[in-house]
């Protein structure tokens, strides 16, 4: 019989060749999947924390562009703070509780005009704000929102200007990733200067926007996870922290909810829970409202729930 045996040589060089091949692929795979975190990390920024202008915003705005397009009387003014000059709308009124609205990452200041005559009507002075990198505010260089963990500071600086021109207290009013600046404005606030806050449309958790631009690419949840990991990493944001579910603690005044029940990009449900978790909240949802229209499909309620709101906040003083 005749027996076959390899050469020991050639078995030696196959087996080098296929260890080496083994090498190649790991190291392509991994700088596969590394790619592929390092880009979709880059999609959730650019969709998550860059300043956009929603499609239907000029549509949900209207046409006003200042307070005096919607019969308000106002005077621009502009607030130094850390980052520079901040323009600021500012509408007087004879009450010495203040109202303070902050816009969203997919609007400006105009996000303000459509509810702001129901609430000065009231005697309610004003500010309608400005914040880093919003395209009215100065530029710090990052061009992103830091989910309120800079905003916060500019946020202060229209707070202290109220409390140094006759407010006693403030509500705080905020849109979209408004309410982040907000959330992290109160984390970082001494108690006794806010009244009472209200949130449209909120980004109660940016985690979740992020699995949202995840599940419409179709990304899978392991490198969807790693790749908001590697937003902190990349650009020094981290998404979970800014939860206004993990600052429940900071949320001790009273907080007005109002969310358009159809809202796709900031799920009504994490408001549900965020209604359910603080002791002391009104939740006013619209039905059929997308992001960000819950005034316009129902203004009559909208400006019904907020004057009461704001009038029935605990108060030494009545406008």
């Amino acid at each position: 019989m005749h027996r076959y045996d390899p050469d020991p040589m050639v078995t030696k060089r196959g087996r080098t060749w296929i260890s080496r091949g083994a090498v190649v692929a790991v190291f392509l795979l991994v700088a596969l999947v590394g790619g592929g975190v390092w880009y979709h990390a880059g999609e959730i920024e650019r969709s998550v924390l860059r300043k956009t202008m929603d499609h239907d915003a000029p549509e949900r705005f209207g046409s006003a562009t200042t307070p005096g397009d919607v019969g308000v009387a106002y005077t621009e003014i502009i607030l130094g703070g850390p980052a520079g000059d901040y323009p600021t709308w500012l509408i007087e009124g004879v009450s010495d509780r203040w109202v303070v609205f902050v816009h969203g990452l997919d609007g400006d200041r105009r996000e303000a005009l459509r509810v702001l005559p129901s609430v000065v009507g009231e005697g309610y002075p004003a500010l309608v704000v400005s914040y880093r990198n919003d395209g009215d505010g100065p530029a710090d260089g990052s061009g992103r929102h830091a989910l309120g963990s800079t905003e916060w500071r500019d946020l202060d600086v229209a707070v202290s200007f109220a409390m140094a021109n006759g407010a006693r207290d403030v509500v705080l009013y905020g849109f979209g990733a408004g309410a982040s600046v907000i959330g992290a404005y109160l984390a970082n606030d001494t108690p006794g200067v806010v009244a009472g806050v209200v949130f449209d449309g909120p980004l109660v958790d940016a985690t979740d926007a992020a699995l949202a631009v995840s599940a419409h690419r179709r990304v899978p949840a392991l490198l969807a996870r790693w790749a908001r990991a590697m937003v902190t990493f990349r650009f020094g944001v981290d998404l979970a922290s800014s939860s206004l579910l993990r600052r429940i603690e900071h949320l001790t005044v009273p907080v007005l909810l109002i969310h358009g029940e159809a809202d796709d990009r900031h799920p009504v449900a994490s408001t549900r829970l965020l209604a359910d978790a603080l002791p002391d909240a009104v939740l006013h949802i619209v039905d059929g409202a997308g992001h960000g229209e819950a005034w316009n499909l129902g203004q009559v309620g909208y400006e019904s729930a907020v004057r009461a709101f704001v009038r029935d906040l605990p108060s030494d003083s009545e406008p």
